[in-house]
């Protein structure tokens, strides 16, 4: 293919631009690469094309949420088992994941934000105190399971971990086959990738399944957020994809495809006990159409028309095509500052690469990867 030189020296240090054997370049991206670069494409490049990354920061919703994430899937993984012990999960399971995380250094005041309150005054929301420390962690899972105890018995789990990347599982668009001329405004092959932690069967349906922690409901449905984000119409599309595929190969299992694959189970988990463990926990299925699906997937595609534009026109000197700052994001970056902002509000290109040569760290092999993981290595369907 003629591509510009650009495409050919990123291909060959990006581990999700690669140049295939018939010389078509094909891009593995992720929910979070996919919304990152939505988000602000001067962030994506810094992290996923020049290879910056933070030299500490950390987050505590998302090491909470992982944590949460390990303890329920093994749960499902593992309830139906003779063996299973609630107590063993909830003290001593929970107890490993909750040390493999080191959530107790969110113990101390010292280590959380400071904010002013309605009168003026500065305070900590420290979650870590607001949960209850490892004990509320472990009392959570008991509710957690205890609230969904009967609805869980006519769930079963078909596939867990299924990773799906550079396999090409999850395809998003594959039809561009010709030569490469200016008039093609798609001059990519496209996949998703990224990990489906627990894929579902209730005997109606076939989806993925999703836990989602949040401080306080504050009595509204936290679905709100989710009905048209992009990762979990992603997982559907994936989920989908991947049982067609699934079960294309297996013609003995096609009879479970009268099973509908339209929807994700959303379980949504408050922080803040309550009195009432009802209200502490919502299970909300959000459906899918094929018509959401193909929209999705036109979407994904469009994000990577404008990334394939930047990436044909990237100079390593910064005098090609510039990426745009969202500059609505800049201080307010997943509740933080945004922690590149301290380099692009300098006025000068020396100052800002000084900046970030100080204070991230440069590897190109540390990019943030889902794509690297095949079929091969992936959970299985049952």
């Amino acid at each position: 293919m003629n591509y510009p030189d650009s495409i050919h020296k990123l291909a060959e240090k990006l581990h999700w631009l690669k140049i295939a054997d018939d010389g078509v370049a094909e891009f593995y991206l992720d929910n979070h690469m996919l919304q990152t670069f939505r988000m602000c494409e001067a962030k994506f490049f810094e992290e996923f094309v020049e290879g910056y990354r933070s030299k500490g920061g950390r987050i505590w919703f998302l090491e909470f949420g992982s944590c949460v994430h390990e303890c329920v899937e093994i749960y499902y993984k593992t309830r139906r088992q003779p063996d299973f012990s609630w107590e063993k999960w909830s003290i001593i399971v929970a107890r490993e994941i909750w040390d493999k995380f080191d959530l107790d250094y969110w113990k101390d005041d010292a280590v959380w934000p400071k904010h002013k309150d309605k009168k003026g005054n500065m305070v900590v929301d420290n979650m870590h105190k607001t949960l209850g420390g490892y004990m509320g962690f472990s009392g959570m899972m008991i509710q957690y399971a205890t609230t969904f105890n009967l609805e869980n018995d006519r769930f079963r789990v078909i596939g867990a971990e299924l990773y799906f990347g550079k396999g090409k599982e999850v395809p998003l668009f594959e039809d561009f086959i010709g030569e490469y001329t200016p008039q093609k405004h798609i001059p990519f092959r496209l996949y998703l990738a990224g990990k489906i932690d627990l894929l579902m069967d209730d005997g109606f349906n076939i989806g993925p399944m999703d836990h989602k922690t949040s401080k306080d409901f504050r009595g509204q449905n936290p679905a709100k957020n989710y009905e048209i984000q992009e990762g979990m119409t992603g997982y559907v599309f994936a989920a989908k994809k991947i049982l067609e595929n699934f079960f294309n190969k297996d013609s003995e299992k096609t009879a479970i495809m009268v099973r509908q694959c339209n929807k994700i189970w959303m379980n949504f988990l408050q922080v803040k006990p309550e009195s009432d463990i009802s209200k502490r926990f919502k299970r909300i299925p959000l459906f899918k159409t094929d018509w959401q699906l193909e929209e999705y997937r036109q979407r994904q595609i469009s994000t990577v028309a404008r990334l394939y534009q930047l990436l044909e026109n990237y100079r390593e000197d910064g005098t090609g095509l510039r990426p745009h700052f969202n500059t609505m994001a800049c201080t307010n970056w997943m509740h933080q500052v945004c922690p590149f902002q301290s380099a692009h509000h300098q006025n000068d290109r020396e100052s800002m690469l000084r900046i970030l040569n100080a204070d991230f760290i440069k590897d190109q092999s540390k990019i943030w990867d889902w794509s690297n993981v095949n079929g091969q290595n992936s959970g299985t369907i049952e």
